[in-house]
């Protein structure tokens, strides 16, 4: 399913692109974590982003605390960890990431960057 929506997030005609779970935080807060990171947002705004997921109908959800054996703070760890090239730049290891777990292609991290920047 993320593959699918990058692949849409890929293509202008389907914007503006509106994404949710059920409770609007991890799932939410993960997928926003991918497409921020790609972006090159700084990981502490990230992080702080994902903590407004507080305000869904699951409650408190800070970055640090471990929910179902996971935590937002351990999910960016082993992405630059398994995924980065040892500079500890987010952008890159979220790209890899993308292209290596999930199969996106390079041209759809392009088209979506230079959707969500202009940038080309």
């Amino acid at each position: 399913q993320y593959k699918a929506a990058f692949e849409a997030m890929a293509d202008k005609k389907n914007y503006p692109f509106y994404f949710h779970c059920s409770g609007g935080a991890d799932r939410t807060g993960s997928f926003a974590y991918l497409i921020l990171g790609l972006l090159g947002v700084p990981y502490k705004d990230i992080r702080a982003d994902y903590e407004l997921t507080s305000f869904s109908k699951v409650g408190i959800r800070p970055a640090d605390i471990f929910i179902d054996n996971n935590s937002f703070d351990e999910m960016n760890r082993i992405i630059i960890e398994q995924y980065g090239d040892g500079s500890d730049n987010l952008q890159i290891a979220v790209e890899n990431f993308l292209i290596n777990h999930f199969g996106v292609t390079k041209r759809s991290i392009c088209e979506i960057k230079e959707i969500l920047t202009g940038d080309k």
